[in-house]
């Protein structure tokens, strides 16, 4: 049952009820937590703490810590069971049997427990977090992979997907200016070509001898060249961008980067810890 011992701790002695639980040393209380229908209680160390990650807001937890370990040094290495703290009570069930309390709880009293909490609790509250390489979108503390994923994609791709449809939109906007433009271009080469036939008509009937016009025809044929290879650019652009956001927008978790949020210790603050029998 996870939660009920640390690996490779000896196995606790137990005692009969005999009218109440051991003597605690204080400032400690008794808590009983419900929890497997047992009539063997053990001792757990309750931690109740507020977190704040970066880049989210201020959480509370509620945790209990097995003390079935070696010392007070080893008291965050167990596994810990998530308490809900509605579900405690001051009163024992009928009939509990108790495990014996740790000898290390009297020796180094509240003070050595509280000095392991906040010197450890903070790497112990260590998260596994999720970058998406291709939006540089991170997840949130607590979100899993595919929670993730669902999360990007009901947003479009998150952040990155934004930039690249506002970059798409100005990039087609400009295309739509360039490809008229080019329209205009052609249309004024074709009536230079015109214009010139025109002017030059005399050269067939041999009455003129110098071809005019011709410098124009040129020159918007220069220009028509120069607006269509910036049109051709621009649709190489739009269709580019096109591409990128296909590719934000498919959200695969396969491809999200795993690392370790860790709270730093001024970001973990202990609101509570007491002594909790969980049966």
């Amino acid at each position: 049952m996870a939660g009920r011992a640390a690996p490779g701790a000896a196995k606790p002695a137990t005692r009969e009820s005999d009218g109440g639980p051991p003597v605690l040393p204080p400032p400690f209380k008794h808590n009983y937590l419900p929890k497997y229908g047992a009539e063997l209680a053990d001792p757990f160390l309750l931690v109740k703490y507020a977190v704040r990650y970066k880049g989210s807001a201020e959480a509370i937890g509620i945790r209990g810590y097995p003390m079935s370990v070696g010392g007070v040094a080893e008291i965050l290495e167990a596994e810990p069971v998530e308490i809900d703290e509605k579900a405690l009570t001051a009163t024992a069930p009928a009939g509990l049997r108790y495990s014996d309390l740790p000898r290390y709880l009297a020796e180094a009293g509240a003070k050595g427990i509280e000095k392991v909490l906040r010197d450890r609790l903070a790497d112990k509250l260590a998260l596994a977090t999720y970058v998406d390489p291709v939006t540089k979108a991170e997840s949130q503390p607590g979100e899993d992979r595919a929670a993730f994923a669902a999360r990007l994609g009901a947003t479009g791709g998150g952040v990155a997907a934004e930039r690249l449809r506002d970059q798409l939109e100005k990039k087609q906007r400009d295309l739509a200016a360039r490809e008229a433009d080019l329209s205009g271009r052609k249309t004024e080469k074709w009536t230079a070509i015109g214009t010139a036939v025109l002017q030059n008509i005399a050269l067939f009937t041999g009455r003129k001898r110098t071809i005019s016009g011709a410098g124009t025809v040129l020159s918007k044929n220069r220009l028509e060249n120069n607006a269509e290879a910036r049109v051709e650019a621009l649709r190489a652009e739009v269709a580019d961008l096109n591409q990128q956001l296909l590719e934000t927008q498919a959200i695969d978790p396969a491809r999200f980067e795993e690392e370790t949020l860790v709270p730093a210790r001024t970001a973990v603050k202990i609101l509570r810890y007491d002594l909790v029998w969980i049966c």
